[in-house]
């Protein structure tokens, strides 16, 4: 296993730690499914402890999503462009192997041909 795909594995591991912490929130914020009426929304609002579970759901919400697109996408484009990478060397190495000319565009084709 490489050292991006093990890094990759970390951080799928931490935003599913912040996945489970956020879900435990939203039950608390929002007991019943469905949406919430205009008065729940106003008492949720008007209480202190209403209030600090909405502070900790746009915390925990805040968190996960830094997670997701400062680390986990990068690593994960980092990971796709490697192994993208790589396959297209087995590609060219299997096109030689063949000994089967790599096809150019029409205008590589006339430059090369044409000085």
């Amino acid at each position: 296993m490489t050292q991006t795909v093990h890094r990759l594995w970390q951080i799928l591991r931490v935003v599913e730690k912040e996945a489970f912490y956020l879900r435990a929130v939203i039950l608390r914020l929002f007991p019943q499914t469905g949406p919430l009426a205009a008065d729940q929304r106003q008492s949720l609002f008007d209480t202190p402890e209403g209030i600090d579970r909405l502070e900790s759901f746009v915390g925990k919400f805040s968190r996960m999503q830094d997670t997701l697109v400062d680390k986990l996408l990068p690593t994960f484009l980092l990971q796709t462009a490697m192994a993208s990478t790589q396959q297209r060397a087995l590609e060219i190495s299997a096109r030689y192997e063949r000994r089967v000319p790599p096809r150019f565009p029409e205008t590589v084709r006339l430059n090369v041909m044409n000085p």
